[in-house]
C-alpha cells in the first residue's frame, strides 16, 4: 500500500475526504497528488464540491492540496492527550 484516502461523508453539496496518507518512502513522488486527485474526481461526480481537514502545521500536505485547488477556509490543529491529561 503506497497511498490511501477515505471519503468520510458525501451529500449533494460536499464530499469530505479524510485519512489521506502516503507511505514515507514514496512521498514527494506524486502518489499523494494523483491519489487525492482521483478521490476528488470521484466525489465531484456525485457532489458539488469536496473538502478536507489538514493540520495548520502540515505544510507539505497544505501545499499539495493548494496545487489541487483547495483553499484554506479555517485553520485547525490536532491535539493528542494522554489518559492522565483527560
Amino acid at each position: 500500500l503506497i497511498f490511501k484516502a477515505s471519503v468520510s461523508s458525501i451529500i449533494p453539496e460536499v464530499g469530505q475526504i479524510e485519512g489521506v496518507y502516503t507511505l514515507d518512502k514514496f512521498r514527494r513522488q506524486g502518489y499523494g497528488g494523483r491519489g487525492t486527485s482521483f478521490v476528488i474526481n470521484w466525489i465531484l461526480q456525485r457532489s458539488a464540491s469536496s473538502a478536507l481537514l489538514v493540520n495548520c502545521d502540515n505544510f507539505a500536505a497544505r501545499k499539495m492540496y493548494q496545487r489541487l485547488g483547495f483553499q484554506t477556509m479555517h485553520l485547525s490543529r490536532t491535539i493528542f492527550l494522554t489518559p492522565s491529561q483527560v
